[in-house]
Parts: C-alpha cells; sequence; structure tokens
C-alpha cells in the first residue's frame, strides 16, 4: 500500500453493525439497556473516536490533526467514566445553576 492509499485508510470510520446503531439510537431516546448503553460508548470511543488508534498520517498534517481531533473526543469520554464524582469541584447542573 502506497502512503497516498494509506492517508485515505486512516480518515475511515469502520462499518457500524446493526445493534451498534440500534444502541446510539436508544442512548440518544434515553431508553438504553446497559448492554446497549455499554455497546453505544464502546462504539462512540473506538470506532467513531478512534481512540486508540495511531493519530499521524505521514506527509499529511491536516489529516493528522483531524485524527487528532477526533480522538481527543474519545479521550474525553474516557477522561468523565473514569472521573471519581466526588472529586468534582464544579457542582452546576445542567443549566449551569
Amino acid at each position: 500500500m502506497s502512503l497516498t492509499e494509506a492517508k485515505h485508510v486512516e480518515l475511515r470510520v469502520a462499518e457500524f453493525s446493526r445493534p451498534e446503531v440500534e444502541s446510539v439510537k436508544a442512548l440518544n431516546r434515553g431508553d438504553a439497556a446497559p448492554d446497549q448503553q455499554r455497546r453505544a460508548l464502546a462504539a462512540i470511543v473506538n470506532k467513531i473516536s478512534r481512540t486508540h488508534d495511531i493519530h499521524y498520517v505521514p506527509g499529511d498534517p491536516q489529516a493528522s490533526a483531524f485524527i487528532a481531533g477526533r480522538g481527543f473526543v474519545g479521550a474525553q469520554i474516557l477522561k468523565i467514566l473514569n472521573l471519581p464524582v466526588g472529586a468534582l469541584t464544579n457542582e452546576k447542573g445542567e443549566n449551569g445553576d
């Protein structure tokens, strides 16, 4: 595979399975079962954000920056999932109050 072909592969998002799509939709509706919640978050972190991928595309700084930004989103989701709620200092609600 040439570097040109590799650049296009790096920007792709893996195909979604039917259970993944159903899980993300259920999560959005607010009625996802526990297994659907886990499946949806896994699809977001691993397939959409590609958090654990290498964020470098040889010879293409713009693609590298794009992939790094996408990975940052997944990293922030993982940060929230691993953050002890007791460590929060901002006690504002959803509306900022």
